[in-house]
């Protein structure tokens, strides 16, 4: 049988994808697990969910690829309803930064260590 095809309707816009790629996100996890009420179905038996189709482009797309595109506000909005963290960039770290550094230095140089 392999992995089963899920057909989706997300506002209004079908999409199509394998359940173990939205079993990566914990909203489609619990729905596919029993551990939320049994999803509603559109006229042509799709599992409806009511969001923004747009936002949900750029989870699925991230849900099949591991790789966070530039995310967009709406985007960010999507995979927090998801439940997918957006990682956020860890700003760069340098000593030099540090208060104080310039002291450090000043006396590391005067103990002739640098």
């Amino acid at each position: 049988m392999g992995d089963p095809i899920v057909r989706l309707n997300v506002g209004g816009k079908p999409f199509d994808a394998a359940e173990s790629t939205l079993t990566r996100s914990p909203f489609f996890a619990r729905m596919f697990d029993g551990s939320m009420a049994p999803p509603k179905l559109d006229r042509d038996d799709r599992i409806f969910v009511d969001h923004d189709p747009e936002g949900f482009a750029a989870v699925l797309r991230y849900l099949r690829t591991g790789v966070e595109h530039q995310l967009d506000s709406n985007a960010m909005m999507s995979f927090e309803y998801f439940g997918l963290g957006v990682q956020e960039e860890e700003p760069e770290m340098t000593v030099e930064g540090l208060p104080g550094y310039e002291d450090v230095v000043k006396t590391l140089k005067r103990s002739g260590k640098i």
